[in-house]
């Protein structure tokens, strides 16, 4: 079994490579050290930050809120609100309801799961680069992952997709494991082959970029005619989320799909894509893509990576929508990472490439660790707000101890006052403009004074909102208070 048995690594057992040998150690050493004091600071702060780090942290508290009180996390909003538009499976937000409940705490139970999401893959890159491609590698690969500064704002604020790519890389492993190893036949193959499939069910029912694995997988499973081992995953993951699919379809009337799959259409622009490839992709791992691309034009790639590979790299689509963010290459930086190490690790390379090459390879990941920590002190870096922000947010919040319903645009003020959100603002006014939601049901509740307060920016124009909510909330409402750069604004008396 080559994964349980690889060959021992002596990292000096070559009198002529073993001072570079040293110097790669030491770098890996201080760079280590750069981590734990530049790095793991801010990642304590951001998570036990008591305000919120970006609009999603406070709408998913409010998901695992609905949950909590027995509400439906896929509203209508014909109905009269809440307008919030839940674009993801269940999942996340029970687990971070129940932690919620058993932390009795707001902010840090989804942090904590995505957090888990990043400190996991980094673990399992070491673990398997330990097993199959020395203790350099080992070193190496879990310090990139951790110090991509995409990787460190994601895995620490409340959102599902460290954790759905945590679980989806498990999986992905697992079977991985049977085809490097040529076990996929025999019962233990089989059990690997269901444990796969559950876990990707549970990332599926995360999110759906996961369905990444299903089509790789499905795909390399019918070239090479391994029909058992499809079937058997395909049934261990489809099962389990077919069950949650026609359960939460029943129970919200066809809501859950108009939230998961039909309102996913939220407006799409090419010059978007190329702005997050050119400008940012680019510059936070553009040596990575080239270090990739060398890899897969010169080695010979195992088929279900490549597949795995092409798959996690087609999700790099979703920074055209106009709701897209850097989230959507987090899956191709741990598979890069994951590709690079299986095919410059190895011991026999490519004829085209020198025998050095795994070397080289590792040299140029040091030199991305120095770069990345090198932006990072100059602020390219994960942020945390300041002390002056968290007070006046504190401050600002206290505005809502007020009774009655609030309709905000920052989110998380009303949330730490103990209110329910009412509105998701930028997701709102997507979902008017591509004419799946109607402006009607939230004129009607302004109109009918339903909000105790309604908070816009103190700015022209309220980029936030359709023009035709903000007349209405002209017409029927007034200026109470001008503060923090905002307006809140009272019920006008009736004439």
């Amino acid at each position: 079994m080559g994964y349980l048995n690889p060959k021992p690594f002596k990292p000096f057992d070559h009198d002529l490579f073993s001072p570079l040998q040293r110097i790669i150690l030491w770098v890996l050493v201080f760079f280590a050290v750069s981590f734990f004091f530049l790095v793991l600071p801010t990642l304590y702060q951001r998570l036990t930050c008591p305000i919120q780090l970006q609009q999603a942290d406070a709408i998913n508290v409010e998901r695992a809120m609905i949950l909590i009180r027995g509400e439906n996390l896929y509203p209508d909003p014909t109905k009269g609100g809440p307008y919030l538009y839940t674009a993801y499976p269940p999942l996340f937000f029970w687990l971070e309801a129940q932690l919620i409940m058993n932390l009795h705490s707001l902010w840090l139970p989804g942090r904590l799961l995505a957090f888990t999401g990043y400190i996991g893959c980094g673990l399992l890159l070491g673990f398997w680069a330990f097993a199959r491609w020395g203790k350099i590698w080992a070193l190496l690969l879990p310090a990139l992952l951790w110090t991509f500064p995409s990787w460190q704002r994601w895995g620490t604020v409340d959102r599902p997709d460290t954790l759905f790519i945590f679980l989806q890389f498990t999986a992905f492993l697992l079977l991985y494991r049977q085809v490097i190893d040529g076990a996929s036949g025999g019962r233990d193959g089989m059990k690997l082959t269901l444990l796969a499939g559950l876990l990707e069910a549970c990332a599926v029912l995360i999110k759906q970029s996961s369905i990444s694995l299903l089509l790789a997988n499905g795909v390399y499973c019918l070239f090479s005619k391994r029909w058992k081992n499809l079937f058997m995953f395909y049934a261990a993951c489809l099962i389990p989320v077919g069950m949650v699919v026609v359960w939460e379809s029943v129970v919200t009337g066809g809501l859950f799909s108009r939230h998961t799959f039909v309102w996913l259409n939220t407006g799409f622009k090419w010059d978007l894509l190329w702005y997050w490839l050119s400008n940012d992709l680019i510059v936070e791992a553009g040596w990575l893509l080239a270090l990739l691309l060398i890899v897969l034009f010169s080695m010979g790639v195992p088929a279900l990576l490549g597949w795995q590979m092409l798959f996690g790299t087609l999700n790099l689509i979703s920074l055209g929508r106009l709701t897209g963010a850097e989230n959507y290459w987090l899956e191709f930086i741990l598979m890069a990472l994951f590709c690079v190490g299986e095919c410059a690790g190895r011991e026999k390379h490519s004829p085209r490439l020198p025998s050095q090459f795994g070397k080289w390879a590792r040299w140029a990941m040091v030199i991305g660790i120095a770069f990345i920590l090198c932006s990072s002190i100059k602020g390219n870096k994960p942020e945390v707000p300041s002390a002056s922000e968290v007070e006046a947010k504190m401050d600002a919040a206290k505005i809502y101890d007020m009774p009655g319903e609030h309709l905000a645009l920052d989110t998380d003020l009303p949330l730490m006052a103990g209110k329910r959100i009412w509105i998701q603002p930028h997701e709102y006014s997507a979902m008017v403009k591509q004419g799946f939601w109607s402006v009607d049901p939230l004129i009607r509740d302004i109109r009918t004074k339903k909000y105790s307060t309604i908070e816009i920016y103190d700015l022209p124009v309220q980029y936030l909102l359709p023009q035709p909510i903000v007349d209405e909330i002209g017409k029927n409402y007034h200026v109470v208070l001008r503060r923090f750069g905002r307006l809140w604004l009272s019920p006008n008396k009736a004439q």
